[in-house]
Protein backbone atom coordinates (compact mmCIF):
# COMPACT_ATOMS: atom_id res chain seq x y z
CA UNK A 1 0.00 0.00 0.00
CA UNK A 2 3.16 2.51 1.05
CA UNK A 3 4.45 1.56 -2.28
CA UNK A 4 1.86 2.10 -4.27
CA UNK A 5 1.05 5.46 -2.36
CA UNK A 6 4.82 6.79 -3.14
CA UNK A 7 4.37 5.70 -6.91
CA UNK A 8 1.14 7.75 -6.77
CA UNK A 9 3.19 11.03 -5.45
CA UNK A 10 5.80 10.26 -8.37
CA UNK A 11 3.01 10.26 -11.08
CA UNK A 12 1.62 13.49 -9.60
CA UNK A 13 5.12 15.40 -9.44
CA UNK A 14 6.14 14.02 -13.07
CA UNK A 15 3.03 15.45 -13.76
CA UNK A 16 3.64 18.67 -11.92
CA UNK A 17 7.00 19.14 -14.20
CA UNK A 18 5.97 18.43 -16.90
CA UNK A 19 2.82 21.11 -16.75
CA UNK A 20 5.82 23.82 -16.28
CA UNK A 21 7.92 22.53 -19.25
CA UNK A 22 10.62 20.76 -16.73
CA UNK A 23 12.35 17.87 -18.29
CA UNK A 24 13.40 15.13 -16.12
CA UNK A 25 17.42 13.87 -16.89
CA UNK A 26 17.46 9.78 -18.78
CA UNK A 27 17.51 7.38 -16.42
CA UNK A 28 21.07 6.26 -15.93
CA UNK A 29 22.38 2.99 -17.48
CA UNK A 30 24.45 1.33 -14.87
CA UNK A 31 27.30 -0.95 -16.01
CA UNK A 32 27.44 -4.15 -14.55
CA UNK A 33 30.31 -3.41 -11.81
CA UNK A 34 28.00 -0.33 -10.82
CA UNK A 35 24.76 -2.80 -10.60
CA UNK A 36 26.74 -4.73 -8.20
CA UNK A 37 27.48 -1.84 -6.29
CA UNK A 38 24.25 -0.62 -5.67
CA UNK A 39 22.61 -4.36 -5.17
CA UNK A 40 25.25 -4.74 -2.13
CA UNK A 41 23.73 -1.29 -1.03
CA UNK A 42 23.71 -0.90 2.80
CA UNK A 43 20.25 0.48 4.35
CA UNK A 44 22.25 1.93 7.24
CA UNK A 45 24.65 4.18 5.21
CA UNK A 46 22.06 5.87 3.57
CA UNK A 47 22.26 9.75 4.82
CA UNK A 48 19.76 12.26 4.20
CA UNK A 49 19.93 15.86 3.79
CA UNK A 50 17.34 18.16 5.69
CA UNK A 51 15.33 18.53 2.36
CA UNK A 52 14.91 14.99 1.34
CA UNK A 53 13.82 14.27 5.51
CA UNK A 54 11.25 16.94 5.21
CA UNK A 55 9.79 15.52 2.10
CA UNK A 56 10.03 11.84 3.64
CA UNK A 57 7.85 13.33 6.51
CA UNK A 58 4.88 14.96 4.84
CA UNK A 59 4.63 11.70 2.78
CA UNK A 60 4.38 9.62 5.67
CA UNK A 61 1.88 12.23 7.53
CA UNK A 62 0.01 12.82 4.46
CA UNK A 63 0.46 8.46 3.97
CA UNK A 64 -0.99 7.95 7.57
CA UNK A 65 -4.02 10.40 7.67
CA UNK A 66 -4.97 8.49 4.48
CA UNK A 67 -4.32 5.24 5.75
CA UNK A 68 -6.33 5.95 9.06
CA UNK A 69 -9.43 6.71 7.25
CA UNK A 70 -9.09 3.55 5.50
CA UNK A 71 -8.65 1.69 8.87
CA UNK A 72 -11.32 3.09 9.76
CA UNK A 73 -13.82 2.22 6.57
CA UNK A 74 -12.44 -1.25 6.70
CA UNK A 75 -13.32 -2.17 10.88
CA UNK A 76 -16.88 -0.25 9.92
CA UNK A 77 -17.61 -3.05 7.31
CA UNK A 78 -17.88 -6.26 10.13
CA UNK A 79 -20.33 -3.83 12.15
CA UNK A 80 -23.04 -6.15 12.97
CA UNK A 81 -20.59 -9.77 13.38
CA UNK A 82 -21.29 -12.08 15.81
CA UNK A 83 -19.16 -11.94 19.00
CA UNK A 84 -17.26 -15.48 19.20
CA UNK A 85 -14.67 -16.40 21.59
CA UNK A 86 -11.54 -16.38 20.38
CA UNK A 87 -12.60 -15.76 16.74
CA UNK A 88 -10.43 -13.63 14.60
CA UNK A 89 -12.50 -14.31 11.16
CA UNK A 90 -15.98 -12.56 9.37
CA UNK A 91 -17.35 -15.78 11.18
CA UNK A 92 -16.96 -14.13 14.42
CA UNK A 93 -14.60 -11.93 16.36
CA UNK A 94 -13.89 -11.98 20.38
CA UNK A 95 -12.06 -8.31 21.09
CA UNK A 96 -8.29 -8.66 20.19
CA UNK A 97 -9.30 -11.02 17.20
CA UNK A 98 -10.97 -7.57 15.65
CA UNK A 99 -8.26 -5.38 16.16
CA UNK A 100 -5.72 -7.46 14.91
CA UNK A 101 -7.82 -8.71 12.30
CA UNK A 102 -8.43 -5.22 11.02
CA UNK A 103 -4.62 -4.07 11.62
CA UNK A 104 -3.65 -6.88 9.87
CA UNK A 105 -4.94 -6.22 6.69
CA UNK A 106 -2.57 -3.46 6.77
CA UNK A 107 0.47 -4.33 7.12
CA UNK A 108 0.64 -4.69 11.07
CA UNK A 109 0.78 -7.79 12.80
CA UNK A 110 -0.74 -7.38 16.78
CA UNK A 111 -0.53 -9.50 19.66
CA UNK A 112 -3.56 -11.92 19.66
CA UNK A 113 -4.76 -11.13 23.03
CA UNK A 114 -5.44 -7.82 25.05
CA UNK A 115 -2.72 -7.91 27.25
CA UNK A 116 -0.25 -8.80 24.57
CA UNK A 117 -1.95 -5.67 22.22
CA UNK A 118 -1.84 -3.06 25.25
CA UNK A 119 2.19 -3.65 25.98
CA UNK A 120 2.50 -2.49 22.00
CA UNK A 121 2.96 1.04 20.77
CA UNK A 122 3.27 4.51 22.60
CA UNK A 123 0.57 5.58 25.71
CA UNK A 124 -1.13 8.50 24.70
CA UNK A 125 -3.67 10.86 27.50
CA UNK A 126 -7.01 10.11 26.90
CA UNK A 127 -7.67 13.90 25.93
CA UNK A 128 -5.37 13.27 22.70
CA UNK A 129 -6.62 10.01 21.61
CA UNK A 130 -7.07 9.70 17.95
CA UNK A 131 -8.89 7.65 15.50
CA UNK A 132 -6.83 4.07 14.81
CA UNK A 133 -5.87 4.41 18.51
CA UNK A 134 -6.07 1.12 20.56
CA UNK A 135 -8.33 1.97 23.53
CA UNK A 136 -7.63 -0.46 26.45
CA UNK A 137 -10.07 -1.57 29.04
CA UNK A 138 -10.52 -3.60 32.24
CA UNK A 139 -12.70 -6.92 31.58
CA UNK A 140 -15.76 -7.78 34.06
CA UNK A 141 -14.32 -6.88 36.87
CA UNK A 142 -14.24 -3.14 37.67
CA UNK A 143 -11.93 -3.80 40.92
CA UNK A 144 -9.38 -5.51 38.41
CA UNK A 145 -5.87 -3.67 37.08
CA UNK A 146 -5.66 -6.01 34.02
CA UNK A 147 -6.33 -5.03 30.39
CA UNK A 148 -9.66 -6.93 29.71
CA UNK A 149 -10.84 -5.35 26.63
CA UNK A 150 -9.36 -3.70 23.36
CA UNK A 151 -11.26 -1.04 21.34
CA UNK A 152 -10.52 0.45 18.28
CA UNK A 153 -11.14 4.60 18.42
CA UNK A 154 -13.10 5.92 15.45
CA UNK A 155 -13.84 9.68 16.96
CA UNK A 156 -12.66 11.82 19.96
CA UNK A 157 -14.41 14.58 20.81
CA UNK A 158 -13.82 16.69 23.41
CA UNK A 159 -12.45 13.26 25.49
CA UNK A 160 -15.87 11.43 24.34
CA UNK A 161 -14.08 8.82 22.69
CA UNK A 162 -15.73 6.64 20.27
CA UNK A 163 -14.59 3.45 19.70
CA UNK A 164 -15.63 -0.18 17.42
CA UNK A 165 -14.73 -3.38 19.19
CA UNK A 166 -16.51 -6.82 19.03
CA UNK A 167 -18.41 -7.00 22.62
CA UNK A 168 -19.87 -10.41 24.21
CA UNK A 169 -23.46 -9.04 23.81
CA UNK A 170 -23.92 -7.53 20.87
CA UNK A 171 -20.88 -8.70 18.72
CA UNK A 172 -18.88 -5.77 16.56
CA UNK A 173 -21.02 -2.44 17.88
CA UNK A 174 -19.92 1.28 18.10
CA UNK A 175 -20.04 2.91 21.07
CA UNK A 176 -18.27 5.56 23.46
CA UNK A 177 -16.44 6.14 26.36
CA UNK A 178 -19.51 7.83 28.58
CA UNK A 179 -21.56 4.73 28.60
CA UNK A 180 -21.51 3.84 32.67
CA UNK A 181 -20.13 0.19 31.57
CA UNK A 182 -16.51 1.83 29.99
CA UNK A 183 -16.00 4.92 31.75
CA UNK A 184 -15.71 2.52 34.86
CA UNK A 185 -13.24 -0.11 33.45
CA UNK A 186 -11.24 2.39 31.04
CA UNK A 187 -7.44 1.49 31.40
CA UNK A 188 -5.69 3.79 28.77
CA UNK A 189 -5.60 4.49 24.80
CA UNK A 190 -2.05 3.75 23.08
CA UNK A 191 -1.01 4.57 19.63
CA UNK A 192 0.60 1.93 17.36
CA UNK A 193 4.17 3.33 15.75
CA UNK A 194 3.81 4.55 12.62
CA UNK A 195 -0.03 3.90 12.07
CA UNK A 196 -0.59 7.20 13.09
CA UNK A 197 0.80 10.59 12.75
Amino acid sequence: MKKLFVSYLFICFSSVLNAQNIKLQKPKTFSSKETTHYLNFKPQSLQLNEDALCWLSEIKNINSFKFIDDLISYSKKFLGVRYRYAGRSPYGFDCSGFTSFVYSKFGFSLARSAPGQAIVGVDINKEEAQKGDLIFFKGRNWRSNYVGHVGLVISNENGKITFIHASVCCGVIIENTEVPYYSARFIKVSRINDANS
